[in-house]
């Protein structure tokens, strides 16, 4: 569920959310509310509040599109998410940039040390999986292995 920052930052949608998961605490544990670390970053307070609360209330709170601001591993320590979805920009530079793979790879062991799962998005290309593999990154979204099948 994505959260914007001027949701977390309205009192009064946050009541509403909250209230809705102390009224439907059987389905807290099943929800995560991402955020972008852009819009974290912009409502910060707020951000920080509301990850505590619905954490408090069983559910998981995490950042998407991260890695892109100077602030970045600040706002980790403070928000302390459940997981972690690196900007798609990491996933294209990865294979090409040694600084990249070296700059994944310490966000990874600094989130893993803080037990946050990471995760690569725009995953398009079967060959980087075996990378993000070795550089201890959690998980993938992306075409890399499968493309979406219609259900219906």
């Amino acid at each position: 569920m994505d959260c914007a920052a001027h949701t977390v930052a309205d009192p009064e949608a946050t009541r509403r959310i909250l209230g809705l998961l102390e009224a439907r605490k059987n389905l807290a544990g099943r929800l995560i509310f991402e955020m972008t670390e852009f819009g974290a970053m912009h409502e910060w307070t707020p951000a920080q509040r509301f990850s505590e609360e619905v954490r408090r209330r069983g559910a998981r709170f995490a950042l998407d599109n991260f890695g892109m601001l100077q602030e970045s591993l600040m706002l980790v320590n403070a928000l302390r998410p459940h997981y972690i979805k690196l900007s798609s920009g990491y996933s294209r530079e990865l294979t090409r940039d040694a600084d990249c793979r070296f700059l994944v790879g310490s966000i990874v062991k600094i989130a893993r040390t803080l037990d946050i799962g990471i995760y690569a998005q725009a995953v398009e290309d079967e060959a980087l999986v075996p990378q993000l593999i070795e550089l201890g990154l959690s998980g993938y979204q992306g075409y890399a292995t499968e493309m979406p099948v219609r259900i219906a």
